[in-house]
Order: C-alpha cells, then sequence, then structure tokens
C-alpha cells in the first residue's frame, strides 16, 4: 500500500488524483500520516476539484498548522477551503490566530469569511477581539468590516438580538 499509495496521487489522470486524496482523508492519520508531504505537493495540482480535495484531507488529517501554510497559498479558492477548514467545529479555538491572519487576506471574501468564522466561535473568540475592530475600522471592504462588526457583536457581554446602535457606530468609523 505504501508504493501504491504515492504513485497515485502522482498519476496522470486527475480522477485517480483526486479519488486518492479523498481516501486517505477518510484513512485518517494513523493509516496515512506519513503521506501527508506527498499529499501536500498536491495544493498546487493544476486541478480546481484536486486542489480542493486537499485542503480538505488535510483539514481532516492534520493540524492547524499545517492548514495555515496553506493560508499562504497564492490560490485564493485555496486559502478560501482552509479557512472553511478552519471554521468546522473540530479546531475551536485552536483556530484563531490563523483565522485571524486570514482577516488580513488580499481576497476580501477570504477575509470576511474568516471574521465570519471568528464571530461564529462565539466567547471563545475574545482574544482575536483586537484583529476584529482592527477589520471593522479599517478594512476597505465593506463586507469584511460588516462581517467584523457581527463577530464583535456576537462576543459582546450581554448582547440582544438586535444591535443597530452599535451596528451603526461602527459604520460610521470607516476609514
Amino acid at each position: 500500500m505504501r508504493v501504491f499509495w504515492p504513485w497515485c496521487l502522482t498519476a496522470p489522470i486527475r480522477l485517480v488524483r483526486q479519488a486518492s486524496v479523498e481516501g486517505l482523508g477518510v484513512l485518517g492519520p494513523q493509516a496515512a500520516g506519513d503521506l501527508l508531504p506527498e499529499l501536500q505537493k498536491l495544493v498546487d495540482d493544476p486541478s480546481a476539484q484536486v486542489r480542493n480535495s486537499v485542503v480538505k484531507t488535510i483539514g481532516m488529517m492534520s493540524s492547524v498548522g499545517d492548514l495555515r501554510e496553506v493560508l499562504a497559498n497564492p490560490d485564493k479558492q485555496i486559502r478560501s477551503e482552509a479557512i472553511q477548514e478552519l471554521a468546522s467545529a473540530r479546531y475551536g479555538a485552536t483556530a484563531i490566530p490563523a483565522l485571524e491572519s486570514a482577516l488580513n487576506d488580499s481576497s476580501a471574501p477570504n477575509a470576511s469569511e474568516a471574521a465570519t468564522a471568528l464571530g461564529n466561535l462565539g466567547r471563545q473568540a475574545l482574544p482575536a477581539l483586537g484583529s476584529l475592530e482592527g477589520a471593522a475600522l479599517h478594512s476597505a471592504d465593506p463586507w469584511t468590516r460588516m462581517a467584523a462588526i457581527h463577530a464583535i457583536e456576537a462576543n459582546r457581554p450581554g448582547r440582544s438580538a438586535d444591535n443597530r446602535e452599535s451596528c451603526a457606530r461602527w459604520r460610521c468609523a470607516r476609514p
């Protein structure tokens, strides 16, 4: 099996590579953890389907650190996939530093997605409050500012269901 998987990960047929990547995710880190370096090379695969499967499999098999490395990828879709994996419940508060760094993503939808993910963590994301405030005040993208505002509101003690006054205050503080 150890000889078979590396070959499949480099096969010339996209479907073979994709099925191999997804199969490693099913096997899990105990069975396929030593193939992680080979898997990480496929983050730059020419096929978008393979790249997306790779990020999901890395998310299932490895740590926040491995996904944080993926956040440095030049492909904004790959970074988006990594943010989605970091936002999953399996990582919880350990994903906060990586999601904080994603608030500065050059792709506005990715930065907004990171802010939303931090907001979904609720009170666990309190350590990221300063970064969220920075995004709410200084992001060039209005969607990122709004997502950061909602994340701040989600972390506010005693928050009510309708915080229009507070949201209005943040909207006025645009750069």
